[in-house]
């Protein structure tokens, strides 16, 4: 989408990160466009978002929802029926709410108290009750327990990949014998691509004109934009000893996204594969 350079992180003596400048520029997008934020489409800004575009906004999070058990269920296990999940980067509930109609408890994490808000109102709206909120830092430390489905997509590319890094391995830490996490990262652009995300870096005004001419007004810092290659993704799933991927690639004119499918090992597999 819009890019902005990061901020070096420093540690507070609690060992908490501080707030970065994209975790401000969240905050700020929760305050006052948290749909546009989530799915940048003009139809999807406070002045247009209706009751109709609204149940839409909700549809596409029930769609990708069911398209990511199906696959789970055809490539891993077709049991799987989660008890426990966690939604990192959750938003404004448009993943959250229908995954917690089919999962007894979920956690909703987000790095933006305003999108938190919104996602609890949304909750509440839809009479979901069994869902809590936590909000996110890089190292999960203050999400409670482990879960067997994690998910995450739409996220990482709005984060600067060296903090991507711990935040991935926190996620997989939190991931039970036999859970899978799903995570989504834009892996590639054209080198077209790659230069107006330079201009828009090196030029502030010229971000914020991109973002008027798409319908947001809301001004402030510009949401990061990075890529994280799938090598990078991979390396960090063999430095946690993970084994079984699946992954999914699509394309489109600006960018590649890849949405990864992993699958913690049980103990009892890794007994059977050592006796073999």
């Amino acid at each position: 989408m819009i890019e902005a350079l990061s901020r070096t992180k420093s540690k507070d003596q609690s060992g908490q990160t501080e707030t970065t400048r994209s975790d401000r520029a969240w905050e700020q997008m929760g305050a006052v466009e948290p749909y546009y934020g989530v799915q940048p489409e003009r139809r999807y800004l406070r002045d247009n978002l209706d009751a109709t575009s609204r149940v839409e906004f909700f549809r596409t999070g029930e769609h990708q929802l069911e398209q990511t058990l199906r696959i789970i269920r055809q490539r891993f296990d077709e049991n799987f029926n989660p008890t426990r999940a966690l939604d990192y980067g959750c938003g404004v509930g448009r993943v959250l709410i229908p995954l917690a109609r089919r999962v007894r408890q979920v956690v909703g994490c987000d790095v933006a108290s305003s999108m938190l808000d919104e996602a609890r109102t949304n909750c509440d709206r839809s009479a979901v009750t069994n869902v809590s909120f936590v909000r996110a830092d890089d190292r999960l430390s203050a999400v409670p327990g482990s879960f067997d489905l994690i998910f995450s997509d739409g996220v990482f590319q709005h984060i600067h990949p060296q903090r991507v890094d711990l935040i991935f391995r926190a996620l997989l830490d939190r991931l039970d014998e036999g859970g899978i996490c799903v995570a989504g990262c834009v892996i590639d652009t054209p080198s077209v691509q790659r230069f107006a995300r330079w201009i828009n870096r090196t030029l502030p005004f010229v971000n914020r004109l991109v973002t008027r001419v798409r319908g947001y007004h809301g001004g402030g810092t510009a949401l990061e934009s990075h890529v994280y290659p799938l090598e990078r993704l991979v390396a960090r799933l063999m430095e946690a000893s993970y084994e079984e991927m699946y992954v999914q690639f699509f394309r489109g004119p600006h960018v590649t996204r890849a949405r990864v499918f992993v699958r913690r090992g049980t103990a009892a597999a890794r007994i059977s594969e050592n006796r073999a």
